[in-house]
Formats: structure tokens, sequence, C-alpha cells
């Protein structure tokens, strides 16, 4: 902006910054000089207050939207961290099934689980997505997502084809014993 040359007096209006912002650079408020014609400067730096996001999603496996003993994480599940800047971090489930964000800037927060990722049929059982979280200074915010995976069953026979038609006959029976494996998606 344009202002009359001489001393001048730069003011930080502190309500507009993060709550617990800490000034790491420079003065508030400062004082420059405006040369005639020049631009009289200014640097001021913050260290914004950070915590941590940690959140599980785990396959519900009776679907009662609470994790039991024995109810496993889901691997390689995208969430997808959205902060109070409207900047993003992008993590992946580790085999447990948990993802941490750490240095995320406090205030409000939205997770969002990339449901392309889950596995197929998947049905949420325990918590939302998103889920909108508020993320405390120097401590952390957790998140529990449960999933119930709704699948079909597999029936079949083996018989003896005793004609070889490729059909079973009534007077045609099965065959005890035979062991057979059913590998899924």
């Amino acid at each position: 902006t344009t202002v009359p040359i001489g001393p001048a007096v730069i003011d930080i209006d502190e309500s507009t910054l993060p709550l617990g912002a800490n000034q790491t650079a420079g003065s508030d408020p400062t004082s420059v000089d405006v040369p005639l014609g020049g631009t009289g400067t200014d640097v001021d730096g913050f260290q914004l207050p950070v915590g941590r996001i940690e959140g599980t999603i785990f396959q519900d496996l009776n679907g009662d939207g609470v994790q039991d003993m024995g109810e496993p994480g889901l691997e390689n599940v995208t969430v997808v961290i959205t902060d109070s800047n409207n900047d993003t971090f992008t993590l992946t489930t580790d085999k447990n099934g948990t993802y941490v964000a750490d240095d995320v800037p406090a205030g409000a927060a939205e997770i969002e689980i990339d449901e392309s990722t889950l596995p197929a049929g998947a049905n949420q059982t325990l918590g939302s997505n998103p889920t909108s979280v508020e993320v405390p200074a120097d401590d952390t915010v957790t998140d529990l997502d449960g999933f119930e995976i709704l699948g079909g069953k597999i029936e079949g026979t083996v018989f003896s084809d005793v004609n070889g038609d490729g059909t079973q006959d009534a007077d045609e029976p099965g065959i005890k014993g035979v062991a057979v494996v059913i590998t899924d998606s």
C-alpha cells in the first residue's frame, strides 16, 4: 500500500493468527522507515501449534460396531486428512489398520477414507466417513472405523459322472472326501 515517507508502525492483529501461534522471528509491533520512492519492510515468523491424528480401520467380523479381540485391522486403506489450512495428508493403513499424521495444524480437520481402497462389500458399522475432528495443540485426537465385509457363499458338488454327459443324474453319487480349495479376491 502507498504510505507517506518517514516512520511507520506495523502491528499484527494477533486475533487473526491461529490460537497458540508463537512468534519466532521479528517483533510485533515493528517500527520501519519508509524511504522516498522505496519500501519499508518487515518479516515476522510464527511457529504454529500442531497436534497428531491417529486412527484405526478394522474388519468388524461380527458386524456389532465394536472392535472385539481378534478383529483384524484393514491394511492398505487410503485415508486423506484435510487440515485447518485446507492442506491434505494422504496416508495408508499399515498391517494393523492404523495410520498416523504428525504435525497437523491445531484446529478443525476432516478425515476421509477412500472407499475405493476398502475390500469389496465393505459396510461401515462404526464411525462415519468423512469424520470431522478438532486437532488439539501438542496432543492427539483418535478415530476408529469398523467395516463388516459382506460377501456371498459358494456351494458346489463333486460327483461321479457315470455316463459322462456333464450332468449329475439321480443315480450318479457324490464323491466323498475330495478336497476343494477356494481362493477369494
